[in-house]
């Protein structure tokens, strides 16, 4: 276990352009992929406050997938018949949010990294290339703050045809990201 005494990293609207997100967001999901591959470790809480920007001395910019509260150890059986809802409502899994009763995958956690996709994709990527007003009327605003059936309801209607993707999504992203 590694603890960290000083700041690290900042988090994830620290970015300065797409190129570094897209960056970063393969850093983190790499890790993701790796401590799943090789320690049965599945994180359950992938948000953007849970993946940080590092920036070398060099300027190179990596990042970091961080808090691990939530995860579970995939190698430990369990007795447990119904999963815990875990994360953070915005970027949680459809079958998370409606409290399915199935196993939660890796595949749940690579859902949430759409969801961060999508957030990010609206909101903008940092302070200085905004997105829609947090205050707009839009769909992906009901991705927070509802209870988490109503929340899963909304993104799985707004993923049930390209075209609802597109209008709920897509139309409601940033125009100009640097």
């Amino acid at each position: 276990m590694r603890y960290a005494m000083t700041p690290i990293g900042e988090r994830l609207r620290k970015v300065e352009s797409v190129k570094e997100l897209i960056v970063v967001l393969y850093d983190a999901m790499k890790c993701h992929f790796e401590i799943h591959k090789r320690c049965k470790i599945l994180h359950r809480d992938l948000s953007d406050n849970n993946i940080l920007v590092v920036r070398e001395p060099d300027k190179t910019v990596r990042g970091m997938l961080i808090d691990f509260d939530c995860a579970i150890d995939k190698s430990v059986e369990r007795s447990v018949v119904r999963p815990e809802r875990t994360g953070t409502q915005p970027f949680m899994s459809i079958a998370n949010l409606e409290g399915m009763d199935i196993e939660r995958t890796v595949l749940d956690d690579w859902e949430s990294l759409l969801y961060i996709v999508c957030w990010v994709g609206t909101y903008g990527i940092n302070e200085h290339n905004p997105g829609v007003s947090r205050s707009a009327d839009i769909p992906i605003k009901k991705w927070r703050g509802a209870n988490s059936s109503g929340i899963g309801r909304e993104k799985r209607s707004s993923l049930t045809s390209e075209d609802i993707f597109r209008q709920h999504i897509l139309e409601n992203f940033c125009k100009k990201q640097e």
